[in-house]
């Protein structure tokens, strides 16, 4: 045993003086060799050599983000942008990185006053790092109070669908496109106001995705000056300021880049964007800023590490191609880099083998380990991912994500000291909404009333739009007090058709119908071209018609789908006017709710029968899946059940 021990220690001593000799940089160690644990030691080292060795803190970065090591892949990533005097690729990707990691958690928190520093300073990576900011302060983050964000286009108007078609009728020239959408009607059509704080702008549910779309906008210049306009959409759109046209992005035969800049010289003053767009380029961004006078310097880089980088960019584009064209079996971290655009292309299946051969080729790599025990669970394979969640947290006991991973497992097998183990930790790593409402779930079934309660107050900072904390309410029947909070939020927020909606059906479901109807009457004003929005203003109590929104619940009821026609058959004599063939309930219960699925189907034997069943009451608050008459032969009638009918005459 002593010999084996002996060799052991010599073996060790030779990896770390092998590690760190002079000849293998952190470059090197992480590119090339894929040693996450020596690249870091070697990176500390040549940072205490060099402190604003920009390089070094790149390497870092990207070595703490493969070993999940949140808090330094975000130091890393804010040094790398102070150390970026010029036109850098490194730190384009290290504020990527940062708005990977934007959400309310403690180490977001800690880097966010140093986020604003930078932003202050006028960063060239301005854009991308009021995203994180906007991102974190959507999933419940408290902004400081003179944050400079980038600008970015918030107040739109939007007409259309223009023709039926998408690809035909976009090339067409409509009357928006005359006038600058200025019009308040195009014939049926009523222009529609959207004010969004991110930016990004939204198709309304209620609007056709047929067709070809206008969206407008108003801005104001200070000064004379050449402009950058970034244009969030991977979609097919033409942009034209002041009629004058910029920028066309087609993406109808071939894939485009998801963020795409197009540079102007505008003058001061107030000018208007408009955006000819299909429904399929939504959600739309458009950020402008003044052109900064940058430069670059030629990057002393190995090739390996510039492959990886200029794949990286490309791929934060919305390019995947040059990160396709890498070797399989390359290192891990350019492993990890092919798999993230397979992910892109949809290639779930190639990505899911490259992550597993990049987490069993490199132990340290605990991000492909976590994407395979992801997707594992997805797919109902436990026992892989278990093996893969326990070697994630077993490096990273601290990764939010493999808490909430842990957290799904558990509850699936009923583990309840691991579940609440796992909530405890998620609540004080990144208490997000969905962690709270999972609190109040766990604790609700423990009957200890009092914490869910608890965490039931915490839902209304949790996001600056507190719909869980009311949908949370209404479940409770505490529908006054779900009332009130809407009311107050619409006070400040008086142009979110959603919260207009949910006001409405509190009201009712409150008996105030008065309160029901004054929102009913805003959300008319708001969404002119939505017809249910018209019919609540008269008759608001129909609220408790709509849909649940959970468009089937990820179908989880189709393994339990039967087809009725083998007991359908011709009696002789019946002995009634009609039989039950398929009476089926099906309950799905997990962490996002409840959903019951029904099925009936009744056979009607003669005429009496056919005229028992012609009519189908609709309860409230259903999804309706399928409402048909089959024939014995198998063929069918879909009968049409409209918006707003409750009862309806089968074909």
């Amino acid at each position: 045993m002593k010999p084996l021990l002996f060799g052991i220690c010599i073996a060790a001593i030779s990896a770390c003086a092998w590690a760190q000799s002079p000849s293998e940089s952190s470059s090197d160690l992480l590119f090339t060799k894929s040693d996450l644990t020596a690249a870091l030691r070697a990176g500390a080292t040549e940072l205490k050599r060099s402190p604003h060795d920009m390089n070094a803190h790149f390497v870092h970065m990207e070595a703490a983000r493969l070993g999940l090591r949140n808090r330094e892949e975000l130091r890393s990533a804010i040094a790398v942008l102070r150390e970026a005097g010029v036109e850098d690729p490194r730190a384009r990707i290290a504020a990527a990185r940062i708005r990977e990691l934007a959400a309310n958690t403690p180490q977001f928190r800690a880097v966010l006053p140093e986020i604003a520093e930078l932003l202050a300073r006028d960063t060239p990576y301005a854009v991308i790092l009021s995203d994180a900011v906007l991102a974190a302060a959507a999933d419940g983050t408290v902004l400081p109070g003179h944050i400079r964000l980038a600008r970015r286009v918030t107040k739109w108007q939007i007409a259309g669908p223009f023709g039926k078609f998408a690809n035909a009728d976009f090339d067409r020239t409509w009357a928006p496109e005359e006038n600058g959408l200025r019009s308040t009607r195009y014939e049926q059509k009523v222009r529609e106001e959207i004010e969004v704080h991110s930016g990004e702008l939204e198709l309304p549910e209620y609007l056709p995705r047929s067709g070809a779309y206008y969206a407008a906008a108003q801005f104001a210049i200070g000064r004379d000056a050449q402009y950058r306009l970034t244009v969030e959409s991977d979609g097919t759109y033409q942009l034209r300021i002041d009629g004058i046209p910029v920028l066309v992005h087609d993406a109808r035969l071939s894939q485009q880049s998801a963020t795409t800049a197009v540079e102007a010289q505008i003058a001061s003053g107030k000018h208007r964007l408009l955006v000819k767009l299909q429904a399929s380029a939504l959600p739309l961004r458009i950020w402008i800023e003044p052109v900064r006078e940058l430069h670059s310097v030629p990057l002393r880089l190995t090739r390996t590490e510039e492959n990886y980088m200029k794949a990286s960019i490309a791929l934060l584009n919305g390019d995947p191609r040059p990160a396709l064209g890498l070797e399989d079996k390359a290192p891990s971290p350019i492993a990890v880099l092919k798999a993230e655009a397979l992910l892109q292309t949809g290639d779930e299946q190639r990505a899911r083998e490259l992550f597993r051969t990049a987490t069993n080729s490199d132990s340290r790599n605990l991000l492909a380990a976590f994407k395979v025990a992801e997707e594992a669970l997805t797919s109902e394979q436990y026992e892989e991912a278990t093996a893969q969640l326990g070697k994630v947290l077993k490096g990273a006991p601290a990764y939010p994500q493999g808490q909430e991973l842990k957290f799904q497992l558990a509850e699936h097998f009923d583990w309840r000291s691991e579940e609440e183990a796992s909530l405890k930790l998620r609540l004080r790593l990144h208490p997000s909404c969905t962690a709270l409402i999972d609190a109040i779930k766990f604790y609700n079934g423990n009957s200890e009333h009092d914490r869910a309660r608890h965490y039931e107050q915490l839902l209304a900072t949790c996001s600056p739009k507190p719909y869980q904390l009311w949908e949370q309410l209404s479940l409770q029947g505490k529908h006054e007090q779900a009332g009130n909070s809407i009311r107050n939020y619409i006070s400040e927020h008086p142009n979110d058709r959603h919260a207009l909606t949910i006001a409405i059906r509190e009201a009712i479901l409150g008996n105030d119908a008065s309160a029901a109807t004054r929102y009913a009457k805003l959300l008319h004003t708001l969404a002119p071209n939505w017809s249910w929005a018209a019919t609540l203003v008269d008759r608001p109590e129909l609220i408790l018609d709509s849909r649940s929104g959970y468009s089937a619940a990820n179908s989880f009821y189709k393994p339990f789908a039967r087809d009725p026609l083998a007991g359908m058959r011709d009696d002789e004599a019946p002995p009634s006017d009609s039989r039950v063939l398929i009476n089926d309930r099906v309950v799905k219960l997990d962490s996002a709710g409840a959903w019951i699925y029904q099925h009936t189907v009744t056979q009607a034997l003669n005429k009496k029968g056919i005229a028992q069943l012609g009519e189908v009451e609709i309860p409230r608050s259903v999804d309706v899946l399928e409402l048909r008459t089959i024939k014995p032969s198998g063929v069918f009638f879909e009968a049409e059940t409209g918006e707003n009918r409750s009862a309806v005459s089968m074909p």
